[in-house]
């Protein structure tokens, strides 16, 4: 009888989780206040943009028989962010 946590001869990291989809995003925009001495700067920026949800890896219990290789769970933070900021300079 063969240990658990083996897998034949499978070779090592022949198993990959998902794949992961980011797309960040920047936008900014500096504007003359008063003069050239006063300056507003406007920026934008989005972290996953397109809001693609990032799964876990799956379950490597080998003893879980119902879950074994499942995907139950996304990574923790992985929803839209937009960020904004406005910065005076003179």
């Amino acid at each position: 009888m063969l240990p658990l946590r083996t897998y034949g001869t499978t070779p090592r990291n022949a198993f990959t989780g998902p794949g992961r989809v980011n797309v960040n995003f920047a936008i900014a925009k500096q504007t003359p206040l008063v003069g050239e001495r006063l300056n507003l700067l406007f920026r934008a920026e989005f972290f996953n943009l397109f809001n693609h949800a990032q799964f876990n890896i799956p379950n490597t219990n080998i003893t879980d028989a119902t879950l074994f290789g499942q995907i139950t769970s996304v990574v923790p933070d992985s929803q839209r962010i937009v960020q904004l900021a406005a910065k005076i300079t003179f």
